[in-house]
């Protein structure tokens, strides 16, 4: 039997958006998070899924710089820890 043109169509806008096989991985990852010198705890979480949802919502992959854009919205106290000399 032929396959509904509505499948086709679902198909070719899940191949075109890039998710066919599941939604992207994301760009962001913990380790990335604390690298940055973020203090362990709920921030993180919090941190990674702001970055996937600019991820979602712009498309962009680049890990530093969905970090670099969430991490200059985040109130100070959510702020890296300051750097020792």
């Amino acid at each position: 039997p032929a396959a509904a043109p509505e499948g086709a169509a679902f198909r070719e806008g899940a191949l075109a958006a890039g998710v066919f096989r599941g939604p992207p991985e994301d760009a962001v990852t913990g380790k990335r998070v604390l690298a940055r010198g973020v203090r362990p705890g709920k921030i993180v979480g919090r941190i990674l899924a702001e970055c996937r949802e600019l991820q979602d919502e712009t498309g962009e992959s680049d890990p530093d710089h969905l970090l670099d854009r969430v991490l200059a919205g985040l109130p100070t106290r959510a702020a890296p820890a300051p750097k020792d000399p």
